[in-house]
């Protein structure tokens, strides 16, 4: 069966590779279709500058310089044109920037022209002969500057005729056929008016695009309005008597920073209605430009209180592409996303490793799709196997790790301690001193925030695996650095995935205390601010992630609830069960003993840390392999809570000096 899934994964490689080419293929074309007509159009708008600026009565003497005038000013114009990467800019989705891009354009041009005009410019008489520059220098000055305003037109034009027929052809758009072939939906959108017009320009690439009716805003300065052609209809407050007075069926919420409250409430009165809500994605997190992503369902993240924060993609692509990098626990929920991402800065070679089959097959499946052959290397291995370890390392030496993989049920470990200890701990001190043997010169482990004053199982090992790896980068200098955050909304194990399942089966929802809180961010943000912390940390650094305000779980439960239209207390009924063993009613992000400091990025910290010496770290690691060799789970309990201890005597020693200096810290 596994060399039948090889074929078939080396035949789908195949059918890609051969996809890409023809795509290829007919992007050169296409390429060439615009370039062509971009010349044939600015020769055409020199030799109409002629016949409107002489009233289409040229005089003999001049009628022989038109056109090579008019081709001479369209290869300048062409030129400034390429040169300022405007045959780059898409035609599709020609905006502002776009036109203000040709402008620049061809004033560059009209001075380079100007010049060659007065014969400014002191070039050999031959080459003025040969390239026939005399037709400019007797080309009338209005005719000269009636050319570039035709240019201008003519360019942005064809660029706009361009977009109009991609939204007119489009099913969704507005002018796109009878309405019974559209969405079915009567549409209220509700955004500002610059976020709004973006939309309704985007919204018409897309099949399922409903008919946008009108447009809700509070800002009075936009009222009564039209937006691309849509009727600003009121404000937010008045959703319930214009929604009837259209007879709409859906929202739409286009909104740029979404405010949670606000948004539960205008759910809450369109459920009331019977409004189907929808809500116009955010920006992935990335600084690429994409295509508009189609409608979807208000999701739990869009009721988080988060700021998009934007990533260095420049920084970590440096530190990324053309370099072999590892990813342990490749399988698992953060592994898998940040291969998804790392994938992005194209790495030479991607080695994930997991010790689960089905995950690393689905993992390799998923990425082949997208990379090079013989990019991706599928390596099914237990992080505590030493030596299968060492060979992975030595066949494919990476030059960056990021260690994901660990046990992380809170409750379970409490009654597995060998089993945490065994994976969490000495599976990263096997990694970490294979990786310190195998050249690495970056390290990442992938923390938690339970490591802060542990009283977990899990948030113990995790507090000595900061260890592990702060104190590898104090006796090697390389950038081995610890990254802290919270709970990632949909990840495994997580408590939204079991709330959605009480929900799907009519309740109740169990909730552990009202007043429990705990920090979340998406898994998409929570890696990618990973890979930005991974690049700017120093030696030994403990990086932790700005996770925005805590969470009350019951409120978290009472969102999903009114998500599926239902009502907390009313169709779904909560239970409160009490606090499960190593649980605390809130997570912290730094100890007291410990100081949140700032970096140069707005959503990373630094935490000032206590850091035992080598030799007492040893001691303790030392003391916990016996113990688990004994297999006494009370016992290593005790021991492993004692090698978490803050180091108080001489041995201890604070590791923020290696760790602040390369962060270029800002308060």
């Amino acid at each position: 069966m596994v060399g039948v899934d090889r074929r078939a994964s080396r035949r789908a490689n195949g059918a890609t590779v051969n996809t890409g080419i023809v795509r290829r293929i007919v992007a050169r074309r296409m390429w060439l279709t615009r370039e062509t007509l971009t010349f044939v159009g600015l020769v055409l708008a020199g030799w109409s500058a002629f016949q409107l600026g002489l009233e289409f009565a040229v005089p003999d003497d001049v009628r022989g310089i038109v056109l090579p005038a008019a081709v001479l000013m369209a290869a300048v114009q062409y030129l400034a044109l390429a040169t300022a990467s405007v045959h780059r800019r898409s035609w599709r989705f020609t905006s502002l920037v776009d036109a203000t891009a040709i402008v620049r354009a061809l004033v560059i041009s009209f001075a380079v022209l100007a010049l060659l005009h007065v014969q400014f410019l002191p070039l050999p008489s031959r080459l003025m002969r040969l390239l026939r520059l005399e037709a400019v220098a007797r080309t009338p000055w209005s005719v000269l500057v009636l050319a570039h305003v035709l240019a201008l037109v003519a360019m942005t034009g064809l660029r706009l005729g361009r977009r109009w027929l991609s939204e007119r052809r489009a099913p969704g758009g507005r002018a796109g056929g009878d309405a019974a072939m559209r969405s079915q939906h009567r549409a209220l959108v509700i955004g500002s008016g610059t976020v709004a017009g973006t939309f309704l320009r985007e919204i018409g690439a897309h099949a399922d695009a409903p008919v946008v009716v009108g447009i809700l805003t509070d800002d009075l300065t936009v009222q009564g309005q039209l937006i691309a052609g849509v009727p600003v209809l009121g404000r937010v407050g008045e959703l319930d008597r214009i929604a009837r007075t259209v007879h709409a069926s859906m929202l739409v919420l286009a909104l740029d920073a979404p405010q949670p409250d606000r948004v539960r409430a205008v759910i809450s009165r369109a459920q009331r209605i019977g409004l189907v809500v929808r809500i116009r994605p955010a920006a992935p997190f990335s600084r690429a430009r994409v295509e508009a992503q189609p409608l979807r369902p208000v999701a739990l993240e869009d009721l988080l209180n988060r700021q998009t924060v934007s990533l260095d993609a420049d920084l970590i692509e440096a530190q990324v592409r053309g370099r072999t990098v590892l990813v342990t626990g490749a399988g698992g929920s953060i592994g898998s996303e940040l291969a998804r991402q790392l994938l992005r800065y194209r790495p030479t070679t991607l080695v994930l490793l997991d010790r689960s089959e089905v995950a690393l097959w689905a993992i390799e499946r998923e990425l082949l799709a997208a990379a090079p052959m013989g990019s991706i290397v599928p390596a099914l291995v237990d992080i505590a196997d030493r030596s299968a370890l060492e060979r992975i390392l030595r066949d494919h030496p990476p030059t960056v790790v990021f260690h994901a993989a660990a046990l992380k049920h809170v409750p379970l470990l409490e009654s597995n301690v060998a089993a945490a200890v065994g994976n969490n701990v000495f599976g990263t001190k096997a990694l970490v001193d294979a990786s310190v043997a195998a050249g690495v010169t970056r390290f990442v482990l992938i923390s938690s925030d339970k490591a802060v004053a542990p009283t977990s199982v899990m948030g113990a090992t995790k507090r000595v695996a900061e260890m592990i790896v702060s104190d590898a980068a104090r006796r090697t200098g390389r950038d081995f650095v610890s990254v802290r955050f919270g709970n990632v909304l949909g990840s495994s194990g997580s408590v939204v995935p079991v709330f959605e399942a009480q929900i799907e089966a009519g309740g109740p929802v169990t909730i552990t205390d009202e007043r429990m809180t705990r920090y979340f961010m998406t898994i998409p943000e929570a890696c990618g601010l990973v890979l930005q912390a991974a690049v700017m940390g120093g030696p030994g650094a403990v990086q932790v992630l700005d996770m925005g305000d805590p969470v009350r779980i019951v409120d978290l439960a009472c969102d999903l609830i009114r998500l599926r239209g239902l009502e907390p207390g009313v169709d779904i009924e909560l239970h409160s069960v009490g606090m499960r063993p190593g649980e605390k009613l809130h997570e912290e992000l730094a100890s007291e003993a410990e100081q949140l400091i700032r970096s140069a990025h707005p959503g990373v910290f630094v935490a000032r840390t206590l850091l035992p010496s080598s030799q007492e770290l040893g001691t303790r690691l030392g003391r916990l392999d016996r113990h688990l060799a004994d297999q006494d789970e009370r016992v290593l309990h005790d021991v492993l809570f004692a090698a978490v201890a803050e180091p108080g005597g001489p041995g201890g020693s604070r590791s923020e000096d290696p760790i602040l200096r390369p962060l270029r810290l800002v308060g």
